[in-house]
């Protein structure tokens, strides 16, 4: 019996944290029912007959519950995805395809949940397993993937002022002709080569999320961005530099 209630906690477990991520909805709030549904089963006064059919109604409330918000939250990420601003095709192919698994996995629980109300008390129990295994294997990836997809296309517009600011801090420099000043064409140099390298990782961390390895895709994600922030500091410290050399203080 035990086992079978630590089912229940663990998927709502495992489906709260992604939840929340969207807000609080007093609906995809389980911790009353289930623990009214602890008490019930510790409740031993009770007739097989009561005992058997009150758990069936709090297994098919929270179940069913359970797969609304799970909807929800998938209608959630599509909102999400929609309104992203994307200019490369590739990558609004890339949300197009995102899009499409977040409506397969709406079909599912859809599915799963028309499903709740003609299922006896072990099929209940055995959805609940299977859609724990599921949420496991299957959605929360997906969930990671998406995460990282909408990361990645918002450092987009960092890597895109990173890129201008270098194409214009060199027509400065040409302008001054301070590229015969060393320190400063190192310095120069030093950024190209830095902005390169977190470029191709923000690069490589597209091919990740297309991959759907979301740990690789997240490792590159927090490289690319602290690359990107050195580049930042080092276009900083040139303009200072430039400016001084221009006569501006």
């Amino acid at each position: 019996m035990k086992k079978n209630i630590l089912i229940f906690i663990s998927l709502v477990l495992i489906f709260v944290p992604f939840y929340n991520s969207f807000g609080q909805n007093t609906n995809c709030i389980f911790d009353s029912k289930i623990k009214e549904l602890q008490d019930f089963l510790n409740n031993q006064n009770l007739d097989y007959l009561t005992r058997y059919n009150k758990e069936l109604s709090l297994r098919k409330e929270i179940l069913s519950n359970i797969f609304e918000c799970l909807i929800l939250e998938s209608k959630n990420y599509i909102d999400v995805l929609n309104k992203l601003n994307i200019v490369k095709p590739a990558v609004g192919e890339m949300r197009n395809k995102l899009i499409n698994e977040l409506n397969k996995s709406i079909d599912y629980y859809k599915f799963r949940k028309d499903q709740i109300q003609s299922l006896s008390l072990d099929g209940l129990k055995y959805t609940a397993k299977s859609l724990k295994e599921d949420r496991e294997s299957k959605f929360i990836p997906l969930n990671k993937i998406i995460n990282n997809f909408i990361l990645w296309n918002k450092n987009e517009e960092l890597f895109n002022l990173a890129q201008n600011r270098v194409i214009e801090i060199e027509k400065i420099i040409n302008i001054l002709k301070s590229k015969n000043n060393q320190e400063i064409e190192n310095l120069f140099n030093d950024i190209v080569q830095k902005l390169k390298i977190s470029l191709n990782k923000h690069n490589n961390a597209y091919n990740a999320i297309d991959s759907f390895d979301y740990d690789k895709a997240s490792n590159l994600i927090q490289e690319s961005l602290s690359d990107l922030l050195d580049v930042y500091k080092l276009i900083y410290d040139l303009s200072k530099k430039t400016f001084i050399l221009a006569g501006v203080k």
